[in-house]
């Protein structure tokens, strides 16, 4: 099949986005042990240090990064 168009999400109405949203949120708290929410607003820097902290609190092995 032909590839899909790298942005058919960003085409989809804010509704479709939100019900997405909606899902995933209820998984992360369904499932805490397995899916951690991180807030993508402060930026770029903040994330990646919320990730690198999520990774190194079950990963230990990880701690050098």
């Amino acid at each position: 099949p032909p590839a899909a168009p790298e942005d058919r999400y960003e085409r989809f109405d804010g509704g479709f986005h939100e019900r997405v949203r909606t899902g995933f949120l209820a998984l992360a708290e369904a499932c805490p042990e397995r899916c951690r929410v991180i807030d993508a607003r402060p930026g770029v820097d903040a994330v990646q240090g919320q990730i690198l902290d999520v990774l190194r609190s079950r990963f230990p092995e990880l701690e050098g990064l």
